[in-house]
């Protein structure tokens, strides 16, 4: 995950630009395609660890068999952008493979 910040408090944006491992998904073949999908977790905390802000969202791509064999090779990357709650001090992110159960996460801290 890389983190780019931008702006003032109060309303300091952040960009996370998150890229999931594909050797750890579910890649179903599907009519000369890769098929892949899993939900993506994501939330602020104080530095108490009490949270803040969450959000989920599924994810789904339907890749050539170029573009899979490079998910295998480099991941696939997605953008978040959020704007940072007041005492925000870490961002927590987490990968479901809907298909496998596989889960991964990271903690970040936001004061670098």
């Amino acid at each position: 995950v890389r983190l780019t910040r931008r702006g003032q408090p109060p309303s300091l944006r952040l960009k996370a630009a998150i890229y999931v491992d594909g050797r750890g998904l579910t890649f179903q073949p599907e009519h000369g395609r890769y098929d892949v999908s899993f939900m993506v977790w994501a939330g602020q905390y104080s530095k108490q660890g009490r949270q803040l802000a969450a959000k989920s969202k599924k994810v789904s791509f339907k890749l050539s068999p170029a573009n899979y064999h490079a998910a295998l090779k480099g991941g696939l990357g997605l953008t978040l952008q959020e704007t940072l709650k007041p005492g925000a001090w870490k961002l927590g992110v987490a990968v479901l493979d809907t298909a496998s159960g596989t889960i991964g996460s990271v903690r970040i801290s936001l004061h670098q």
